[in-house]
């Protein structure tokens, strides 16, 4: 049988095929993005999110009850180390306890929250109780609280934990107050 006989083009033609198949299976499972530019729009293809991230594109899970809805994706069930869109924080609702913040599409911790209200949510912005014990960003570094847990207590952020600062004198307790907090 010679090089051109129809069995051995044949072989040739299958390894050749099975070859292009595999290159292209190892490219298609190997987490490469395609290209984009920067400010083009997320969206929506069924419950995921696609957005453009530093030029590679990028798909999140919408694992909340609204799913993908237009650009926007409901996170609002996410928890730690899942995928997210954007910088914006949100509650841990699975734990209560901890403040996200969206860094590198991916939820990370904040802050802990170890107050009776934990992170809670008003008005649609963050906010966390806080107590001695928690962490704080350095954001946050030198900022003063009130000690959600015992109320006569002011605490500050300091090397990224709440301490305790000051204690409110008599039966007064500690509240937000003058652009500051006050004891009354």
């Amino acid at each position: 049988m010679g090089a051109g006989h129809p069995i051995l083009l044949l072989r040739q033609m299958k390894r050749a095929i099975l070859s292009l198949v595999l290159l292209l299976t190892a490219c298609s499972s190997s987490g490469a993005s395609a290209t984009c530019t920067a400010g083009t729009a997320p969206t929506c293809q069924g419950t995921d999110l696609t957005v453009c991230d530093n030029g590679k594109t990028r798909t999140v899970a919408c694992k909340g009850p609204l799913g993908c809805m237009g650009n926007k994706c409901d996170s609002s069930t996410h928890t730690l180390g899942e995928g997210c869109a954007g910088s914006a924080s949100q509650c841990d609702f699975v734990s209560g306890a901890r403040a996200l913040s969206c860094v590198s599409g991916q939820l990370r911790q904040f802050r802990t929250c170890s107050g009776p209200r934990q992170c809670f949510v008003e008005n649609g912005v963050v906010g966390c109780d806080v107590t001695i014990g928690d962490s704080c960003p350095a954001a946050y570094e030198a900022s003063y609280f009130c000690d959600s847990v015992d109320t006569q207590q002011v605490v500050k952020c300091t090397d990224g934990g709440i301490v305790k600062y000051s204690t409110c004198s008599g039966a007064k307790n500690c509240a937000p107050g003058d652009g500051g907090l006050i004891c009354q």
